[in-house]
């Protein structure tokens, strides 16, 4: 069983924030006037008996029922904003954490890894987080204000009713802990990979060669009919535990009410008073129902939090470059003549002598010529800028490249380059992967034209496709 350990830095740097305190404060204030509600019809009742009050209690009694809907708004309204703001700190911490990891843009398994909580799961489970919590809450305060207010007005006996409720919700929760745990771990792992899966379901469903949709779907069947069962085992177990606690924690309290009203069989304002705050009692009882099962549903959550906590705090072992590179395979040349360069080190004290200039990178596929590339922008951070293939990077004309063919995509990324580069806090290093991959004549030509331009005032770096 894996050790499941929740970061509480983390936790509190993207769940907690000025809105979610906003928010508990009027979820507060709305059970507080909850809990007062059942004061004033006890003493409604009594007064009712008693003959006197009855229109000053009856009057609390109303207000408590209409004023409880303004602090229930404004808590709604802070918690949506909270649930926003999380969602940002989230990526925030995932850019800090993973900015300027260049050498590492390769690395499959790295990416399968956490690129589905940006994508998708993130957003999912801090939106059912925040709801978790509130709603958590808000049933922990009810039960615990009207608790307090029938053990202080109402009488202290009938808190022992309670005190056995709260074991017997426990005794269910360590009772089916340990499953629920396991579940929601073997939950989380089958819907990532179909997450994975549905990643590819694009290519695979509109290219429609039926051998690879064949396999593509045979397997989608497969990773969704393992999603299902566990979703389906989890709602069972979190429900048998629930009923086990409602079905356990129901027999005390009857218990206790009946023997008070067997007790108090002459007061006739304690009896009346009693009787008014039944339906309240019995909502408290449902409301144990509900702690239940949220008890149950923490196991389900505190696994995917941990994981989500980990994307963003896992250690990134560094990449040992020179391993990735064969400079035997590799010929590096500046305005056509060569330059023995046959480490990564020697490059960058070629480049720590250069102001402008273009150098290119060829050799053998598999050399390690990109990796070269990602090398050089790791080192130099924001003074070089990268232009991998095949990158989906954003730009002010984005709509634009969109409808372009690569080709001429590729030509709108360099003029929007350009003129950036023409900015004093511009990159002083250029850094592009075979640029001329996709470009026809005409095209290339005007790329070779821009670059030479951009060559006079910065160095531009190039690993070439090929070379005319």
């Amino acid at each position: 069983m894996p050790n499941i350990i929740l970061n509480k830095r983390i936790f509190f740097k993207i769940f907690i924030n000025k809105y979610t305190i906003f928010s508990m404060v009027f979820l507060f204030i709305q059970q507080l006037i909850i809990a007062s509600s059942m004061l004033w019809i006890y003493r409604l009742s009594a007064s009712v008996v008693e003959h006197k009050n009855i229109m000053c209690y009856f009057l609390l009694f109303g207000l408590s029922l209409i004023l409880v809907c303004i602090p229930v708004s404004i808590s709604a309204y802070f918690l949506e904003k909270s649930k926003r703001l999380s969602f940002s700190s989230y990526i925030d911490s995932f850019s800090r954490k993973y900015y300027l990891l260049s050498c590492h843009r390769n690395n499959k398994l790295l990416k399968e890894d956490v690129e589905p909580w940006v994508v998708n799961e993130a957003n999912m489970l801090i939106e059912e987080c925040h709801k978790f919590f509130h709603d958590a809450l808000s049933i922990t305060l009810n039960n615990c204000l009207n608790v307090i207010v029938l053990f202080t007005f109402i009488g202290p006996n009938l808190i022992y009713g309670y005190l056995f409720v709260f074991i017997f919700v426990l005794i269910s929760f360590r009772l089916f802990k340990t499953k629920i745990r396991e579940n929601a771990l073997s939950l989380q792992r089958s819907r990532k990979k179909l997450t994975e899966h549905l990643m590819y379901a694009w290519d695979n469903i509109i290219i429609g060669n039926q051998y690879n949709y064949n396999i593509w779907r045979n397997l989608f069947k497969q990773m969704w009919s393992s999603w299902r069962d566990t979703s389906l085992l989890s709602v069972v177990l979190s429900n048998l535990a629930s009923a086990f606690c409602t079905i356990l924690s129901t027999i005390p309290v009857v218990l206790n009410v009946g023997y008070l009203i067997y007790l108090n069989i002459n007061n006739t304002v304690y009896l009346a008073g009693l009787v008014a705050t039944l339906p309240r009692q019995i909502q408290i009882l449902q409301h144990f129902y509900f702690f239940s099962h949220y008890l149950v549903k923490w196991q389900d959550l505190k696994p995917k939090l941990s994981n989500l906590f980990q994307a963003v705090n896992r250690e990134i072992m560094p990449v040992n470059i020179e391993d990735k590179i064969n400079w035997q395979a590799i010929s590096i040349s500046m305005h056509g003549s060569p330059r023995g360069v046959n480490s990564l080190g020697a490059f960058m004290e070629l480049l720590g002598v250069l102001n402008s200039g273009r150098i290119q990178i060829q050799g053998s596929n598999g050399a390690g010529k990109s990796t070269i590339l990602y090398a050089i922008k790791e080192k130099l951070g924001d003074g070089a800028y990268l232009l991998p293939t095949h990158a989906t990077l954003i730009y002010e004309h984005h709509t634009q490249m969109s409808h372009a063919s690569s080709g001429e995509s590729t030509v709108l990324k360099l003029k929007e380059l350009s003129a950036l580069c023409s900015n004093s806090k511009a990159p002083s290093v250029l850094l592009l992967d075979e640029w001329d991959a996709n470009l026809d004549r005409l095209n290339k030509a005007t790329m070779h034209d821009m670059l030479e331009k951009l060559s006079a005032r910065l160095v531009v770096i190039e690993v070439r496709h090929n070379v005319a």
